[in-house]
């Protein structure tokens, strides 16, 4: 009895399957329309990205802040190189 069951369901799902296949025309519609979807994200984010920068290059220029942070990020970048310096000579 619940292999005429099983066989009964393979033979509904296997149904189910080949009606649900999308065929060649309509993978090449996916594929185009992700890609589209996948190109209207990066521009978003683009102009996204664009926006917060003028933004953050206009409070910074407010203040006269940008060459002032610049300086201070070019110290701390030299002081975590000379850390991993370090660190890489203590592994070897």
């Amino acid at each position: 009895m619940k292999f005429v069951v099983l066989i009964c369901l393979v033979a509904v799902l296997f149904t189910a399957y080949a009606e649900a296949r999308p065929d060649e025309a309509t993978r090449a519609r996916l594929r185009e329309s992700g890609t589209k979807l996948w190109k209207a994200v990066g521009e978003a984010c683009e102009k996204i990205r664009a926006k917060i920068r003028a933004k953050v290059d206009a409070y910074f220029e407010k203040d006269g802040l940008g060459e002032k942070l610049a300086e201070i990020v070019e110290i701390l970048m030299k002081r975590l190189q000379a850390r991993i310096e370090k660190a890489t000579e203590k592994i070897e």
